[in-house]
């Protein structure tokens, strides 16, 4: 049995704006991924972002143009090509001319349906890709996030009778992986733990893993106004970003100050958290 890091537990409330397909253009997840460092006691943790900018013309596909960066660096040319057939999400190797198309994700699958899936986040190995078999022993809506859940247990190797469970995580069908979108399995890697936190297509938020809750709101700093449903944020950083949630945490809107201020529209009355960097503030309107 491989060595897993141990998940690092995170103060953190998953929540949803909509549900949709989100292999499309202009979607992008955020992915935080936490491993063991050589040399190093404690975790080093950083935020990914994959996504989707483009369409190309790939082996008579209309494939999609997936691209990744995390906090040092951002790479130009694109990671892999992504195509969907249905339910199924497939990806190639970018610049490899000669690759073969390798499956995903299969969000069609039934509860006791499986299939393999191919490693999609190291395919520096390429033409060597690991692969795993996925089993879906459940579906249900998420609670929290309104999506809608696959209870996908993992075996690395062909078949479960091969080989024995690594655990189980969840798919959002048509999202991505609970481990992130180039995550499509992965328990047992070894030193590395990571969490979707993110998606958003076109600036309009998917699914979010807040790092927060309108219960540990601490002193803030900025300044605000409120008229009628508009909220005017003042005194800020000219490239801080001002989240707005509501008080079970679910994220309505981001915006990125401008010379220092950020005009937002709240969906209604309420009671509301105003968060700028580690600052938040209760806003209420109409009460």
């Amino acid at each position: 049995m491989r060595n897993i890091l141990t998940t690092i537990t995170l103060a953190v409330l998953p929540m949803i704006a909509m549900g949709q397909t989100c292999f499309k253009d202009g979607t992008t997840w955020e992915t935080l991924r936490c491993g063991i460092v050589s040399g190093d006691k404690e975790p080093v943790c950083e935020t990914e972002t994959a996504s989707l900018n483009g369409m190309v013309d790939i082996d008579g596909y209309q494939a999609l143009k997936m691209f990744c960066s995390d906090a040092t660096s951002k790479k130009s040319e694109p990671y892999i090509y992504i195509r969907t057939d249905g339910d199924k999400v497939y990806f190639k190797p970018a610049g490899v001319d000669d690759a073969p198309w390798y499956l995903m994700y299969d969000f069609g699958l039934k509860v006791g349906d499986g299939c393999d899936v191919y490693s999609s986040w190291n395919i520096g190995y390429y033409p060597k890709m690991d692969k795993a078999y996925v089993k879906c022993i459940g579906i249900d809506q998420d609670r929290e996030s309104g999506l809608t859940a696959m209870t996908m247990e993992e075996y690395f190797g062909d078949a479960p009778d091969v080989h024995k469970s690594e655990g189980t995580f969840v798919w959002y069908k048509g999202v991505s992986s609970s481990l992130g979108v180039l995550f499509n399995y992965g328990l047992g890697l070894d030193g590395l733990s990571t969490r979707l936190m993110k998606v958003a297509n076109d600036g309009e938020v998917v699914y979010s893993y807040v790092p927060t809750s309108i219960g540990n709101v601490k002193t803030a700093t900025f300044k605000t106004k409120v008229n009628g449903l508009n909220v005017t944020v003042d005194d800020i950083g000219s490239s801080d970003k001002v989240s707005l949630y509501t008080v079970d945490g679910k994220l309505v809107k981001e915006a990125v100050a401008k010379e220092g201020s950020v005009n937002m529209t709240l969906p209604g009355n309420g009671v509301y958290m105003l968060k700028v960097g580690t600052q938040a503030m209760k806003i209420v309107v109409g009460k």
